[in-house]
């Protein structure tokens, strides 16, 4: 993608089913199909993320509320969601904050503009899950650009 000038990140790993809950996950893979349909973008524009490590997560998110999470473990941690505690349900959260970083990842090394049709989940705490948010891919994302690239001033 190097010789357009945006990325655009999204992977069908973001979908899972969440009960009654309002939220869709769909709507990420219907906003994709709607801008192929549309000719905004062709598919080849579309980049599959690559997972975060636990490290990565870690650069945020503690070690217990970590545990508990890969576990789908309900505790005092996990509770408060609105959402299912799952591993299917936090597996894709997992995969939109991956694609949240590798766009922030993307924007910074080649100035040029990422996009993650996921993600934005910020609520989540460091040790505990809020609203729909499991885990804090937009802390990670300023985390990672901090300890990886020496970045100073992010917006």
């Amino acid at each position: 993608m190097s010789d357009r000038n945006f990325a655009i990140f999204y992977s069908d790993r973001y979908l899972c089913h969440l009960g009654s809950h309002p939220f869709s996950t769909y709507k990420y893979k219907m906003i994709v199909e709607c801008l192929i349909r549309d000719g905004v973008i062709d598919r080849e524009d579309v980049e599959e993320p690559t997972k975060l490590s636990y490290e990565e997560l870690n650069l945020v998110h503690t070690s217990e509320y970590l545990a508990d999470l890969l576990d789908a473990r309900k505790s005092p941690r996990t509770i408060s969601s609105e959402l299912p505690v799952s591993k299917d349900v936090i597996e894709a959260f997992w995969w939109n904050c991956s694609g949240s970083v590798r766009a922030a990842e993307f924007a910074f090394t080649n100035r040029k503009i990422g996009i993650n049709i996921g993600g934005g989940f910020h609520h989540a705490f460091h040790h505990r899950a809020e609203g729909f948010c499991y885990i804090n891919d937009v802390a990670i994302s300023v985390k990672r650009l901090i300890k990886e690239y020496k970045a100073k001033k992010i917006a």
